[in-house]
């Protein structure tokens, strides 16, 4: 009596299936695992919502990988740099709080070490605290405090 795998080897001998290159097992298993997808698509409606909801899935992931992280290749002067660029001065905190947003692990304490070393930062009043801003630029105007008199206005006031 003759077992399956002798029966396949006679099939493929028969069939001429012997002189063909074998192929490689990823590309092998890539076929089988494209046909079962393409018979499970078709019969199962749950596999059909999985599928959609593994490529939404891997669409909110690359979305995500694409985003600017903060790491280590780009300093936390850098970063801060263009945080304060974008949202004029900012506290220590607020600007722990937002590289954190951009997946940075970072302190307070090592932001403010950091800043205060640099040459190019410098720590300004600005809406009733202290804030980090950009130094040989003008701080922006800060709705917080009233408008500065100059002192021949404050003379002709009297």
């Amino acid at each position: 009596m003759q077992t399956e795998e002798e029966h396949r080897r006679k099939e493929s001998v028969s069939e001429g299936t012997h002189t063909k290159a074998p192929q490689r097992p990823l590309s092998v298993l890539r076929s089988l695992r494209d046909e079962l997808r393409a018979r499970l698509l078709q019969d199962v409606a749950d596999f059909r919502v999985y599928v959609a909801l593994e490529n939404a899935i891997l669409a909110i992931e690359e979305a995500e990988a694409a985003e600017p992280k903060a790491n280590r290749t780009h300093g936390v002067r850098d970063w801060a740099r263009k945080l304060l660029e974008e949202s004029g001065p900012l506290s220590t905190s607020q600007i722990v709080d937002k590289l954190h947003g951009l997946g940075a692990h970072t302190t307070v304490s090592s932001v403010s070490s950091s800043l205060s070393q640099a040459s190019d930062f410098v720590s300004v009043s600005f809406q009733g605290s202290r804030r980090w801003w950009l130094a040989g630029r003008p701080i922006p105007e800060d709705p917080a405090s009233p408008p500065q008199i100059g002192a021949r206005a404050r003379n002709r006031a009297r």
